[in-house]
């Protein structure tokens, strides 16, 4: 466990005690200056006459019970400095010494020296007075007493405030233990969550619910032979999700802190069961992989090789590094996305268990017009040219102790299903490279020339992000217009009648209306494309069906290719 976070929240403590323990003594020491101050200056206004009358002696000697009657002045001492000599010449209260050198150095009637804690030294040039200098030694046992008693004060409270912090951090732990242990149990006795995991792990049963969900739809198609073929397919991608997700759960455990040993041992065990019922649900159910295909669509593969990698480096920690290098927002056409983040998790997790502990993983996109290539590279042990030529067949595993022989099949399978290719490079003691080679599907947006660019987009961001893109194509500034509101792209409307085509954001969060009901109202469905983040909400798309305009994603949009044709075209 690393010790930094201790470090520094201790050094913040010590830190808050010296700041508010200096601003403390501060106002005492500030306090003493002003009452020595006061007291000098009012005998010497109270005296001014005597002074100047010659009568200094007989004046001190008078006013001594006043100029020693507050508790802070303890001493005082006339002196008088002539022909470099320091002469003495009353002295009354606690003896203390006057150095010849600091009354030389006067430079002003009234001047105030510290010499101690809470302990100063006051010295007045008695005016008309050649050389005769009062000086004052001021301390305060009670300013002493009350700084100590609120510095004590202060690292008291600073220390029960560590105290109540390290127990609440403790209670925190022992929660989350709790909890791991109650998502574990209920998944083992009755597959299922407690409203307790509902209220404070969200995440985990939004994550749970998902899986029972496939398993539910599987379940619901198994009535004839086609139904179970798909149910030993979709088993073998649950378990081996399941397994990911068992390896997460025991990461965690194993470094939490908070665990006693032997309660990781029985997580341990725990595990290890989950994983062999996981392991005989796939024996059991071993199948040919289905042939139905889902509804394709357009993913950003950029996008999508992020949130893995975000996902990958919270699986593995320490023990494994990312890098990604990506061209522009590529895009992919592919069957599901499931199928997609599936595959290459799958491939990265291969080259983390080939490879040695710490080791880099290297994953790259590069695209051009026609296609989108993806590269995982590792650094581990290589395979040889004997098995090399079997990866990638069904029940095939090489290195791996509980391998399925599925990961790499499916892989493949489903690049090449899409008209892709799947390649595998390795070397002995060198690593392997895997290739998968997609056909590139950013879409196009064709503007006529004599058309004008409109856009309705109330976030600032975007419009500026498509503003940037449209001078990167040359765009004439003259033929686009971004709209922040409706009532904007009306003004425009009714001052200019040239030809147009609008996108439209359909969440328009300072509007009163959505974009649908901005072009529904304004007439203008047959020169208008609806693109928002809601793009499969049933809802959006049944209002934009209604009035015939076309609905496509903001990352299809931004990631498409625009350009200008001849008016005389389309």
């Amino acid at each position: 466990m690393s010790i930094k976070p201790y470090i520094s929240k201790n050094a913040l403590y010590l830190f808050t005690v010296i700041l508010l323990s200096g601003g403390i003594y501060g106002l005492c020491d500030y306090y003493l200056q002003s009452v020595a101050k006061e007291i000098m200056l009012n005998w010497a206004e109270t005296e001014a006459i005597s002074i100047q009358e010659g009568n200094l002696l007989t004046s001190i000697t008078k006013t001594q019970r006043f100029l020693i009657s507050s508790s802070y002045v303890k001493g005082v001492r006339l002196v008088k400095f002539e022909n470099g000599e320091l002469v003495p010449k009353i002295e009354f209260g606690m003896p203390f010494e006057v150095n010849a050198n600091d009354v030389e150095s006067l430079s002003e009637n009234l001047t105030q020296q510290r010499i101690g804690f809470l302990h100063q030294r006051t010295y007045y040039k008695i005016p008309q007075q050649q050389g005769f200098v009062l000086v004052f030694d001021v301390n305060s046992g009670f300013l002493m007493l009350l700084f100590f008693v609120s510095s004590t004060t202060i690292v008291a409270l600073i220390v029960y405030l560590i105290w109540s912090l390290q127990r609440l951090e403790q209670k925190e732990s022992a929660k989350r233990e709790a909890l791991l242990k109650l998502a574990i149990d209920n998944l083992l006795e009755s597959e299922s969550l407690s409203p307790v995991l509902e209220k404070e792990v969200p995440g985990l049963v939004k994550w749970w619910k998902v899986k029972k969900s496939e398993l539910a739809r599987t379940r619901a198609i198994s009535t004839d032979q086609q139904s179970k073929i798909l149910l030993g397919e979709m088993a073998s991608r649950t378990v081996h999700d399941i397994k990911g997700a068992l390896r997460n759960i025991r990461t965690i455990a194993n470094l939490s802190a908070a665990i006693e040993p032997s309660q990781k041992k029985i997580i341990e065990k725990s595990l290890d069961r989950v994983t062999k019922i996981s392991q005989g649900l796939l024996d059991s159910t071993r199948s040919v992989y289905s042939d139905e295909k889902s509804k394709q669509e357009r993913l950003n593969v950029a996008v999508q090789l992020k949130s893995i990698i975000e996902s990958k480096e919270i699986q593995y920690g320490s023990s494994a590094s990312f890098e990604i290098q990506s061209s522009p927002s590529p895009a992919v056409v592919v069957s599901d996305p499931l199928q997609f983040e599936r595959s290459i998790s799958n491939l990265i997790d291969n080259a983390v268990e080939a490879s040695s502990i710490n080791s880099l993983i290297r994953i790259s996109v590069a695209s051009d017009d026609e296609s989108v290539e993806i590269a995982i590279q590792d650094s581990g042990k290589g395979i040889s040219p004997e098995n090399l030529r079997q990866i990638g067949t069904k029940g095939f595993t090489h290195g791996k102790a509980n391998g399925t022989g599925i990961g790499v099949f499916y892989a493949k399978k489903f690049v090449e299903e899409l008209g892709g290719k799947f390649q595998i490079e390795s070397k002995l003691g060198k690593g392997t490279k895997i290739r998968m080679t997609f056909r590139n599907s950013i879409g196009r947006i064709s503007l006529r020339s004599n058309e004008h660019f409109l856009m309705l987009e109330d976030q600032s961001y975007l419009r500026l992000a498509a503003q940037f893109k449209l001078d990167e194509l040359g765009f004439p500034k003259f033929q686009y217009q971004i709209f922040s509101t409706p009532n904007e792209l009306e003004g425009w409307l009714c001052t200019n009648k040239s030809p147009f085509r609008l996108y439209s954001d359909h969440f328009l969060e300072n509007a009163n209306e959505t974009g649908v009901q901005v072009i529904k109202r304004l007439g203008i469905a047959d020169r208008s494309v609806l693109f928002t983040s809601a793009f499969d909400d049933p809802a959006v798309i049944r209002a934009a069906s209604e009035i015939g305009v076309d609905v496509i994603s903001k990352d299809e949009f931004f990631g498409a290719k625009i350009s200008l044709t001849s008016s005389k075209q389309n």
